[in-house]
């Protein structure tokens, strides 16, 4: 076998297991999100389209945003962020290869605003803007 065709063997099977893990870690986010998305009539196949960068049609999306990041422990009921333990808090729902960046990138874009609704649309605008991974 040529080192060509060994080479080209070997970067197919390389995107086909990123493929597979990022398909994983996206399903666990998901999962992490389900009970937020039926008391928010947010369908599965919206989330994947937000999460791909499609512009938020739902505003369902924004008190599933609230409801998902008070579940993960991030923000209060009266929106006190706090993103202090986001690894601890996450540890099963985000793996530990995306860990470092997704917890950055929610320390960038989750602060604390003057009001509950602004702290999250700011927070969805920079994350969804932002290359997540998920």
């Amino acid at each position: 076998m040529s080192q060509k065709i060994h080479f080209a063997l070997v970067a197919v099977f390389l995107t086909f297991l990123v493929n597979i893990i990022e398909a994983d870690q996206r399903e666990k986010a998901v999962e992490f999100q389900r009970g937020c998305m039926e008391a928010h009539g947010l369908l599965e196949d919206e989330l994947h389209e937000i999460m791909d960068g499609k512009p938020i049609q739902n505003e369902a999306f924004y008190f599933h945003f609230f409801c998902v990041v008070k579940k993960a422990k991030l923000i209060s009921d009266n929106g006190i962020v706090n993103t202090d333990h986001f690894e601890e808090n996450l540890k099963d729902v985000i793996d530990e290869e995306h860990m470092a960046h997704v917890a950055a990138l929610t320390r960038k874009c989750l602060i604390q605003r003057d009001d509950i609704f602004t702290t999250i649309k700011m927070a969805i605008d920079c994350f969804y803007s932002s290359e997540h991974k998920l």
